[in-house]
C-alpha cells in the first residue's frame, strides 16, 4: 500500500509546461497529476533547474509529449508499494547515470525524466525508480532547493568537465605552486553562459587564474565580477594570442560554445605540443555542432583535446553539492516561473542568458507574485 503525506493523495490535475511534438517551445497547459505506482515516488517540485539541453530538446520533431524539467529537486510526499529507503517530506534531487559519451548521439539524452518521460516543470512529478535514484539532498542546502537543483546537472557536468575530464589540479598558496613550473594554472573558459560562469568560479576556487571569452558583453562583464582577470571577444583572443612581443597564452581551455569560430579563436592560445609532448588541453563541452574533420585532426596533433557531450556520474553530484554549500561555486541564479520558460530558451538560442535560471512558481500568474523587477537570488549584476 503507498504511503502519503499529502491530505489530497495522488489524481486531479496540476499546470505544466509541456514538450509537444513538432513545437519549437514548450506549452504551459493543464495535465492530469500523476497517480503512484509501485516502484514510484511522487514528488513534490521544490525547484527545476532550465537547462541548455531543454532548448537543444525543444526543437526536435517526431518525440512524443511530456513535461519538460530535467534538474529537479522536490519534497516526497507519496511513496509507492516496493519503495524504501525514501523518508516522506525530506528533499531529494533527481539523480539518472548518463554515461560518458564522446559522439554526437552517442548518449541516452532522451531517456530521463524531463528528457523524454514526464519531468519536474510542474507542481508534481513521479519518479521511477527502476530509471531514476533519489539522492537525499545535503543538509547544508535543505533551505536552498534552487542550489541543489543545479547541482543535479550543469553543476555535475562542470565539475567532470574541469576536474575529471581536464584533470586541473588545486593550486596551493599565493605565488608558490605545487606545479613544477612554479605559476597558478591558467584557464580560459570560452562562452560565459549558465555552465561557463560555475566553471570560471570552479577554477577559481582552485585556485588559477582565470580568463574568459565571450561575445556578450554582459557575459564578459560577469565574467569579471567573477574575477576573470581579462576578457576577450574570439577577435580580441586572437590578436591576443597573436601578439608576437607579449602573448597571451593559457594551460587550459574550456570551451562551452563548441562552434568552430570558438575553436579556431582558443586553441591559438594554447601551447602546442613539443618533444617531450607537453601540450596544452582544450576541452569541448556539448559542442552545439560535430566540428570538421580537419578541425579534429589539427586539435589532435597539437593539442590534448577532449570533447564531452554528458556525462553524470554519482561523485559529480556530490562534489556539485559540496561545492555549492561551501560556497566555493556561487551561481548567479534567478527563480522564475513556467510561463518564462519559453522566452529563457530564446536567451539560450540566442548566447544572451545570463546565469541560471530556475523555475519555482508554478501557479497561474493572476496567484502568483506581484510583477517587477526579476529577483537575483544571488550575485545580482551590477
Amino acid at each position: 500500500m503507498a504511503t502519503t503525506d499529502s491530505p489530497n493523495g495522488s489524481g486531479g490535475y496540476m499546470r505544466a509546461a509541456v514538450r509537444l511534438p513538432r513545437a519549437k517551445r514548450p506549452l504551459v497547459q493543464m495535465v492530469e497529476k500523476p497517480a503512484v505506482l509501485p516502484k514510484t515516488v511522487l514528488l513534490e517540485v521544490a525547484a527545476a533547474g532550465v537547462c541548455e539541453s531543454d532548448s537543444r530538446l525543444s526543437i526536435k520533431d517526431g518525440r512524443d509529449s511530456f513535461v519538460m524539467g530535467h534538474e529537479i529537486v522536490g519534497y516526497a510526499r507519496e511513496i509507492g508499494e516496493s519503495v524504501t529507503g525514501i523518508e516522506l517530506g525530506a528533499l531529494y534531487a533527481v539523480w539518472e547515470m548518463v554515461p560518458c559519451s564522446k559522439a554526437v548521439g552517442a548518449s541516452p539524452l532522451f531517456l530521463r525524466h524531463g528528457l523524454g518521460v514526464d519531468g519536474g516543470f510542474a507542481p508534481f512529478v513521479l519518479v521511477d525508480t527502476k530509471r531514476a535514484t533519489l539522492v537525499r539532498v545535503p543538509d547544508s542546502l535543505v533551505n536552498k532547493p534552487e542550489l541543489a537543483a543545479l547541482a543535479v546537472d550543469s553543476t555535475a557536468l562542470v565539475y567532470h568537465a574541469v576536474i575529471n575530464v581536464a584533470k586541473l589540479q588545486p593550486f596551493k598558496g599565493k605565488g608558490k605552486s605545487n606545479s613544477s613550473e612554479g605559476e597558478a594554472p591558467r584557464v580560459l573558459v570560452c562562452g560565459v553562459g549558465g555552465l561557463g560562469h560555475q566553471a570560471l568560479w570552479l577554477a577559481k576556487a582552485y585556485g588559477a587564474t582565470i580568463f574568459a571569452c565571450d561575445q556578450y558583453p554582459p557575459a564578459r562583464q560577469l565574467a569579471k565580477n567573477i574575477g576573470a582577470e581579462r576578457v576577450f571577444t574570439f577577435e580580441e583572443l586572437k590578436h591576443a594570442a597573436q601578439n608576437e612581443k607579449e602573448k597571451f597564452t593559457v594551460d587550459l581551455v574550456v570551451d562551452f560554445v563548441g562552434s568552430e569560430a570558438s575553436v579556431k579563436a582558443t586553441k591559438l592560445a594554447l601551447q602546442p605540443a613539443t618533444a617531450d609532448n607537453n601540450r596544452g588541453t582544450l576541452v569541448i563541452v556539448r559542442p552545439r555542432a560535430a566540428l570538421s574533420g580537419s578541425v579534429y585532426d589539427d586539435l589532435n596533433r597539437k593539442y590534448a583535446t577532449h570533447t564531452v557531450l554528458e556525462c553524470l556520474a554519482v561523485d559529480g553530484l556530490t562534489h556539485a553539492f559540496r561545492l555549492l554549500a561551501e560556497g566555493a561555486i556561487e551561481p548567479t541564479l534567478q527563480r522564475v516561473a513556467l510561463e518564462d520558460i519559453s522566452g529563457i530558451l530564446d536567451e539560450l538560442e540566442e548566447g544572451t542568458l545570463l546565469g541560471h535560471r530556475v523555475v519555482t512558481n508554478f501557479e497561474a500568474p493572476e496567484a502568483g507574485p506581484p510583477s517587477g523587477e526579476p529577483q537575483w537570488l544571488v550575485h545580482p549584476l551590477e
